[in-house]
């Protein structure tokens, strides 16, 4: 029986034998090496992430064809996220007659582009890498460095708030079941939104200094506030502060609110809360579970998508803006996050932008960049 990375290479040498296979391989590889700071980033990531498992004496098992998988693992994400996306351009700009056809037609055109293709190889295959650090980390959090720091960021959001915690704040406008339930499905719509954003990204024809920009911003800031601050910093916010903190719990209020609601009409937040919990005391390595406070990726991400909505223009800029409002909001009052894990991921968002804002102009003004765009430019 033949392994599977025997059938990969056989498939890859009869794509790369025939002449338009062979082009499209220089091609790609042209695109690897213009992306290559990305992968430098997450070859730095993978490095922490070995450190990490080394800190936890957590069994890893990090092989070719499990980051294939992981890699194929994409493709229905991917085509959701173009669909989305072009349903956007279409009702937006083109407005069809058949809609349904149109839509079937120009989604397979972006995908299928080839210099569409070209730019968002490189940077999906590095997001798998990026995904699988994180995720693993987030797991071992509490093994490398328990959560202790619950109760000292609960007293600087009160400090930072006169005295008051931000949700109470915030309960009088927002405290009645039909606004939460609005809230918490924008809350949960970051996932699409910030997919959406990275498709178009990925998938854009021109590599420019902005799409640079704010994909080493999106590495750094997952790689320093979703893991590095996140193991420094380690807690598990407002929803499961009773469970770890001895005392009284400020929060028990907001969550028995939030329970009621849940019972009346069903809130994503507590359904997650809840599994996230009993994958931790069941201690359950799964993906896409892991509890992780401070810093705020949910508000660290956003703010990023709103520092390039002003980058592309007002209307964008605004749009991004009130994402990120209304991400912040409900990380407060959903009982997720402290307010203070939202500020401090704006910052390590703002200051991911400005360095790779600097960066990204000198890296695209390099030679062997400039050559490797028109290698990969060639018709």
């Amino acid at each position: 029986m033949r392994s599977p990375a025997i059938a990969v290479n056989r498939i890859w040498s009869g794509i790369v034998l025939s002449p338009r296979g062979a082009r499209f391989a220089s091609q790609l590889i042209a695109s690897l090496k213009v992306h290559l700071f990305l992968f430098i980033l997450v070859a730095a990531y993978l490095a922490g992430l070995a450190f990490a498992v080394h800190l936890s004496v957590q069994p890893v098992n990090l092989t070719f064809m499990g980051l294939v998988t992981k890699f194929i693992g994409l493709v229905p994400t991917t085509l959701l996220g173009v669909v989305i996306l072009r349903f956007m351009h279409m009702v937006y700009y083109v407005q069809p007659e058949h809609p349904i056809a149109y839509l079937a037609k120009d989604s397979w055109q972006y995908m299928s582009d080839r210099t569409r293709l070209l730019n968002a190889l490189p940077v999906t295959f590095a997001l798998v890498l990026v995904i699988y650090c994180f995720a693993t980390i987030k797991n071992i959090i509490p093994v490398i460095n328990p959560y202790t720091w619950d109760l000292s960021l609960m007293e600087l959001d009160r400090l930072l708030h006169f005295g008051v915690d931000p949700w109470r704040l915030l309960h009088p406008i927002l405290g009645y079941w039909p606004i939460t339930f609005v809230i918490n499905i924008i809350y949960n719509l970051w996932f699409v939104v910030i997919w959406v954003v990275w498709i178009a990204l990925a998938f854009a024809t021109k590599q420019s200094e902005l799409r640079l920009q704010y994909l080493t911003t999106y590495f750094l800031v997952w790689t320093i506030g979703g893991s590095v601050l996140a193991i420094v910093f380690s807690s598990v916010g407002p929803a499961y502060y009773g469970h770890l903190v001895e005392g009284a719990d400020p929060y028990a209020p907001l969550m028995s609110y939030l329970r009621d609601v849940h019972a009346f009409i069903p809130l994503w937040a507590i359904q997650t809360q809840d599994m996230l919990w009993q994958a931790y005391v069941n201690n359950k390595d799964q993906f896409g579970s892991g509890i992780s406070a401070m810093p705020s990726m949910h508000n660290t991400t956003a703010f990023i998508i709103a520092l390039l909505g002003w980058r592309v223009n007002r209307t964008a800029g605004i749009a991004g803006s009130l994402f990120a409002l209304f991400i912040f909001i409900g990380s407060v009052h959903l009982g997720w996050h402290y307010a203070v894990d939202a500020y401090l991921g704006f910052a390590i968002a703002g200051l991911c932008w400005w360095v790779s804002g600097h960066f990204a102009r000198w890296y695209m003004a390099q030679h062997f960049v400039q050559r490797n765009l028109s290698k990969q430019q060639e018709a």
